[in-house]
């Protein structure tokens, strides 16, 4: 996660730039993964396939369910990470004024 738009010296680079961002890190790294790795998250065929002829139907409806749902969850937390990040910016931003 490379947050820090500003040039940093070796010394800040050892330590964590953001410090405040200590309560989002859980939720960055797994979010991360799913906006960058978008190959995952859309199989293309998976909607229409149809398992067996029997409840072939039944079974596809609830995998596009499925789909929709995660698709959902993953929206709210791409927005739930992109506040996160501008907030962990401000206050970077604010503390490097300060220096």
């Amino acid at each position: 996660l490379k947050i820090s738009s500003f040039p940093a010296t070796n010394k800040q680079r050892h330590t964590p730039p953001p410090p405040p961002k200590t309560t989002t890190t859980t939720t960055t790294t797994r979010k991360q993964a799913s906006s960058e790795e978008p190959t995952y998250s859309t199989p293309p065929m998976a909607p229409t396939r149809k398992w067996g002829v029997e409840g072939g139907e039944k079974k596809a409806d609830r995998h596009r369910l499925a789909e929709q749902q995660q698709q959902k969850i993953r929206e709210k937390i791409q927005v739930k990470v992109a506040r996160a990040r501008s907030f962990a910016n401000r206050k970077w931003e604010k503390k490097m004024q300060i220096i």
